[in-house]
Order: C-alpha cells, then sequence, then structure tokens
C-alpha cells in the first residue's frame, strides 16, 4: 500500500494488530494473511454495492449496519480491487475530512 499518498501499514500502538494508516490515524487492520477489516461509511457500502463477508471467522456477530466490513484478498487480483477500492475509500471519504488531523 505504498504507492497511496498519506498511508502507512504499521502496528497499532504497542500491540500486534497489523493497521492500515491514512494521516496518522488507522482506518483498517489485518486479522490474517487474507482479511483485512474496513472502515467504511454506509452511502460507500451502499454505492460500492459490497456485502459483507460471510464465512469469516472474525467478527461473527458483527451488526450488518457497522461501519467495518471484511473483506478477504487471495490472489493478485483480490489485491488489485482492494487498492482501488482504498483509493476510492480515501477519495469520496477522507482525503475532503479532518480524518487525522488532530
Amino acid at each position: 500500500m505504498g504507492l497511496l499518498e498519506d498511508v502507512k501499514v504499521g502496528l497499532w500502538k504497542d500491540s500486534d494488530l497489523m493497521c492500515v494508516f491514512y494521516r496518522g490515524k488507522d482506518f483498517a487492520h489485518f486479522h490474517d494473511q487474507e482479511v483485512i477489516d474496513i472502515r467504511l461509511s454506509q452511502k460507500f457500502i451502499k454505492n460500492e454495492e459490497l456485502n459483507p463477508l460471510e464465512d469469516s471467522k472474525y467478527h461473527a456477530s458483527r451488526a450488518k449496519k457497522s461501519r467495518w466490513m471484511l473483506m478477504r484478498f487471495k490472489t493478485e487480483e483480490d489485491v488489485a480491487n482492494l487498492l482501488s477500492l482504498i483509493e476510492r475509500l480515501l477519495e469520496d471519504e477522507y482525503r475532503d475530512s479532518s480524518w487525522g488531523t488532530k
């Protein structure tokens, strides 16, 4: 994800949780090598026609209207699609906001 301006991947504080940060504030985290949990708005989810990951062992009781959505990436195509989604997310929801500016 080094291709995205102001995006960094690193550990959350003093933990083992690998997160994705935009302007220094986390908006996603990894559960394993194939699942990422991304913070989205309901509007973005609807516009992108996204559906929750149904066969995940993570957050099984999460509300359907949650801002957080699990996504699986296994192939190079999945990674490219995820990167494209994150680019749209940053443009649509974070770039013109105060996200990460303290």
